[in-house]
Order: C-alpha cells, then structure tokens, then sequence
C-alpha cells in the first residue's frame, strides 16, 4: 500500500480552513502534529522506493504555513543505518530549537531499533542527535510516547527491550525515560510492566504529557496473570 500525508486546519465548528498536501512517489505515513507562532510541525515517516518497503523508512517532518497550508519545508532524516526503519514520533517546538523523538535502526541488525532524539532548528537543520538503547542483545527500543520538554529534561516513553520475533512490541516493557535538554544524552529511567517472555506479551507507553509539576504516561501493558 502506499500512502500520503492529510494536514488539516478547521475551525471550533468543525468547517474546514485549508487542506495540505505531503506526498508523493513512496509512501508517507505522519504520527505527530505540534504548532507553534506561524507553523504546523508534522512528523512521521517517508519511503520514496516504490513498491513500499517498510524497513526503509527514514523520519520525516514537514513545517506547514498557519495561515494557508501551503509547505514551507521538509526534511527527511536518516538516523542510522541507510537501509533502516527511522521514525519520528514526537514533536516540541521550543525557543532553541525543536525537539524532535522516535526510534531508529540505528545499526545495521535487522530488528535492532532505539530510542532516538534530535534537536532542529526552524529551518529543519539537525543541531543534535543521540541515541540510548541496547545495541548488544538485538532487541528493540521505541520511543512512541510523544515526547514532552521542560526547562531541563527530554522526557520520553516507549518499549524498551522488546523481542523482535514479535513485532519489535513483545516480552519488553515500558519505560519513561529522562534527557538531559542540552546534550539529549540519558539520565535515568522508570520501567512498567511485567516481563512475562511468553506469545502475545505486548507492552508499550504511548503517549505522554506534563501539567507543569507531574508526568503522565498512558498506553498498555499484560497483565500480571
């Protein structure tokens, strides 16, 4: 299947402002949509091979005019390994940059993914990257939680070690784990979940948010039993 990028803009009743377009030869998949002053910030990703070849796929965010959809740019970035699945899952426009997370294969093992951060200017430029995951066992780490910022730390929630013969989502766990803002480099981190090693054992912190003094992670995870 191919598919292409929908952005729109409405209004509290629901009518319809603008549409945009993003897409192309490929295909384009987006998961995450952040605004900021003048911009619409979408993040995802993008494989231009055709057919459409799933462990290719590099992050993609586009920056879409406000005030009439049209797209001012985009930027697919390559993390790691050029064969790779990269995936942009978070998005927070900030006064130095916008922060962006995900996962990324980051080496050349198939399967093996990490957790993945990137720091951008406004016109999409990287100012900094890094990683954390376990490049060792071949297990996979997501970063799916939509990252959220504060005035020190990156904090971002997923999988971590997941088995790969399950889809990258089984016999792991959820983690919230914590960025220092200036480096993107890890400082410590929080599991959920048990480890049952068993068929179907499938866990995963989706989405995340901050009030200003809490965190608040949401997603799934196997009961005990």
């Amino acid at each position: 299947r191919q598919y292409d990028i929908i952005t729109y803009k409405l209004d509290s009743t629901g009518k319809q402002i603008w549409k945009s377009y993003y897409g192309g030869a490929g295909t384009q998949d987006a998961f995450i949509c952040k605004t900021s002053d003048t911009s619409v910030y979408v993040g995802g990703v993008e494989n231009t091979t055709s057919p459409y070849n799933k462990t290719a796929n590099h992050m993609l965010i586009i920056k879409i005019d406000t005030s009439n959809g049209a797209v001012l740019k985009h930027n697919k970035i390559n993390f790691g390994d050029t064969a790779g699945y990269d995936e942009m899952d978070g998005i927070v426009p900030e006064k130095d940059g916008i922060y962006c997370g995900g996962w990324a294969q980051v080496t050349g093992n198939v399967g093996d993914y990490e957790i993945v951060f990137l720091l951008l200017d406004y016109n999409l430029n990287i100012l900094n990257k890094d990683y954390f995951g376990d490049t060792v066992s071949n297990h996979a780490e997501h970063q799916d939680g939509h990252i959220v910022v504060d005035s020190n730390y990156v904090y971002g929630a997923g999988l971590w070690d997941g088995n790969t013969l399950f889809n990258n989502i089984g016999d792991g766990r959820d983690i919230l784990a914590k960025f220092n803002r200036d480096s993107l480099t890890f400082v410590d981190s929080v599991l959920f979940g048990p480890t049952l090693s068993v068929a179907g054992d499938k866990q995963n912190a989706l989405g995340s948010a901050i009030d200003g003094k809490y965190i608040y992670v949401t997603g799934y995870a196997n009961p005990t039993s």
